[in-house]
């Protein structure tokens, strides 16, 4: 059954089975129970309920029926009669965080918790909603220890407003438990989402103190220090890691301004591991003698901040130096290719070169060698043909008939054909002259000779020769 207004579940006392009791406080007692089958826990209000605790009832009715997420404990439904008024949840068996801590356990899963916490605040302020009484007691842990959930939102309020530096719950005095209790709440100012970062800070000093915060001072003394801006926070850690410490500082800042939203831890813790949490002497980086308050760990990690940055700046100047390097690096092996390109292409130029020179040289070989060829075969035919002559038993005869008759002008072909005389070789001095006698024919009454190179002449009246035409 639904309630018509709030769509919450109407549930009946009689579908509850109650089981053992599992925790109580002032007003009220929880149980563990059986509903629908299903585990549950039971928020029992003691006796009848007054309307102060009715108006803490329906507070926490109408914002977790508002809200879903899996780091806030989901709600199933309430019973509000006369002699019986409860809300049921869903049921954590492993208990609350602060038992967790409290206890001798020691492997914690505590990044995966911080975070979860971390992200069911940053949910309910980006809807709007103010814890107002964050603490260890009121996560509450998965059946593995590895889940946690917010719960408990009994002062819980829904802003009107949605800045997230300065929204604030009204409230007439201070609430929730004092040691985690933010410094303008306890001088009873108004609780902001600042507030609950305060809180939460004070859950991470348990995480890693593992015990409740400020545990050294008494609760009317921390009262007192709360209100006194000049006052130091003691802190007694047994180790931090940098990253912690820095958020630790951050969270537990008492300028609310000052203090980050649950958006930018959740970016801080990105960067946490396991190891940031550790309690490990091997790891220790800030000691517990060394570290007293507040003041004393943001001392801390302003110098060690500095040593950071100047080992930044010093790997950021080797980074920039090598990268320099290697662009100096990256121009010499582009110079020492542009080199290597232009030699090899001056080597190609002068291969070109040369052998364009070597063709020369073969083409005129070439070009000499036909032209001798040329020669030798004109020689040959030459010789051939004065062979032929000079081995003919008719002479001159057989020579005409082959030759003479193709080159001579027809009156001295017909004197050849007509002629049967036989020549002979022609002697001066005692010396043979190379000519030869042909005849004693018709050329003007002079006798005709054939030179050494077949050429036909006649011999003047002065003596010289005078070669007939063919």
């Amino acid at each position: 059954m639904f309630e018509a207004k709030t769509g919450i579940h109407l549930i009946d006392p009689s579908e509850i089975s109650f089981g053992d009791e599992i925790g109580d406080g002032a007003t009220a007692v929880v149980y563990k129970a059986n509903y629908n089958r299903q585990c549950v826990a039971v928020k029992k209000f003691i006796g009848s309920c007054p309307m102060n605790l009715k108006k803490q009832m329906k507070n926490e009715l109408d914002i977790l029926s508002k809200i879903k997420h899996e780091n806030i404990i989901k709600m199933f439904g309430y019973c509000d009669k006369r002699d019986s008024t409860f809300i049921v949840f869903e049921f954590m068996e492993g208990g609350s965080l602060f038992d967790l801590l409290m206890s001798e356990e020691k492997n914690i899963n505590n990044c995966s918790l911080v975070k979860d916490i971390c992200n069911g605040m940053d949910f309910l302020h980006s809807n709007s909603v103010l814890h107002l009484d964050l603490k260890s007691p009121n996560v509450l842990l998965n059946k593995t220890k590895s889940c946690a959930k917010i719960t408990d939102f009994g002062i819980a309020r829904i802003s009107t407003l949605t800045t997230l530096n300065s929204t604030a719950a009204k409230t007439n005095r201070a609430k929730g438990s004092i040691r985690w209790m933010s410094p303008e709440v306890s001088k009873g100012m108004d609780g902001t989402r600042k507030s609950d970062v305060w809180a939460f800070g004070c859950i991470l000093l348990e995480f890693i103190t593992r015990q409740i915060p400020f545990a050294s001072i008494t609760d009317d003394a921390f009262f007192l220090i709360l209100q006194n801006d000049k006052a130091e926070l003691p802190i007694k850690p047994k180790i931090y890691s940098i990253i912690m410490a820095s958020i630790l500082c951050k969270c537990l800042e008492r300028n609310p301004s000052n203090r980050p939203t649950f958006d930018q831890l959740s970016k801080l813790l990105e960067k946490s591991t396991t190891k940031d949490f550790e309690i490990d002497n091997s790891n220790k980086i800030l000691k517990q003698d060394t570290i007293n308050t507040i003041s004393d760990l943001n001392k801390l990690i302003e110098n060690i901040k500095i040593s950071e940055e100047d080992r930044t700046k010093k790997i950021e100047e080797k980074a920039n130096e090598l990268a320099k390097q290697k662009e100096r690096e990256k121009e010499i092996e582009l110079k020492l290719k542009n080199e290597i390109a232009k030699l090899r292409m001056e080597q190609m130029e002068k291969n070109l070169e040369e052998e364009r020179k070597r063709n020369e040289d073969l083409n005129k070989r070439v070009e000499k060698m036909n032209e001798n060829l040329e020669k030798l075969r004109l020689n040959e035919i030459s010789s051939q043909r004065q062979n032929e002559y000079m081995g003919s038993s008719t002479g001159f005869s057989n020579w005409s008939d082959s030759y003479g008759s193709n080159i001579f002008s027809p009156p001295i072909n017909s004197f050849y054909q007509q002629s049967s005389i036989p020549s002979y070789n022609q002697t001066r001095s005692g010396r043979p002259t190379g000519e030869f006698f042909v005849s004693s024919g018709s050329r003007n009454g002079r006798e005709i000779f054939q030179g050494p190179r077949g050429g036909l002449f006649i011999y003047t009246g002065t003596g010289n020769k005078s070669y007939i035409k063919k």
